[in-house]
């Protein structure tokens, strides 16, 4: 199986801006907006938690893209009209791992608002959906797979288990585009 940021980042068409308000540590955006290989022409990342966007100024040095400190709605309102919005939310509370987690100290489901944005601006975007080992699940899968407007991936996830002995991790994951 393929990286889930590789299926996110082929979904972006070149030559096109691209916004990703919930930025984190980037690593989408690291392969959509490379200096050297990246197919877009213009990037925006956002992010309402500063740290893990300090961390991409020291860790993505060829990244072309404008960082933003901000909530995840004035990123996007912010944007020109002509961009693709990749939205990947935080899902479970988590704490911070510098390069890994940028932090997830709140609980909320982000998706009814992304997908009524989303469908109400008719702009073009990817929507990177919780794991299957998150509780928001079988709550969130539906509000995309039951729209016709909405196309998505779904498969099956397998980390191996890091110490002897221990049980590999299987999930589903689903990333839906509109587009």
């Amino acid at each position: 199986m393929r990286n889930i940021r590789d299926i996110a980042a082929n979904m972006v068409p070149p030559g096109v801006c691209y916004v990703e308000p919930f930025g984190g540590h980037a690593w989408v955006a690291k392969e959509v907006c490379d200096s050297q290989k990246g197919k877009a022409t213009t990037c925006i990342i956002g992010d309402i938690n500063p740290e893990p966007l300090e961390w991409v100024k020291t860790h993505h040095k060829n990244l072309k893209a404008i960082l933003k400190v901000q909530d995840w709605k004035k990123t996007v309102n912010e944007a020109p009209a002509d961009c693709v919005f990749l939205f990947d939310p935080p899902f479970q509370v988590a704490p911070v791992i510098p390069g890994r987690q940028p932090g997830r100290n709140w609980n909320y489901n982000y998706y009814p608002d992304i997908k009524e944005w989303c469908d109400r601006t008719k702009r073009k975007c990817i929507v990177n959906l919780p794991n299957s080992r998150a509780n928001l699940y079988n709550m969130v899968k539906p509000l995309f797979t039951n729209d016709k407007r909405w196309k998505c991936i779904e498969g099956e996830k397998i980390q191996k288990g890091k110490k002897p002995g221990a049980k590999d991790l299987h999930w589903r994951y689903l990333i839906c585009k509109n587009f």
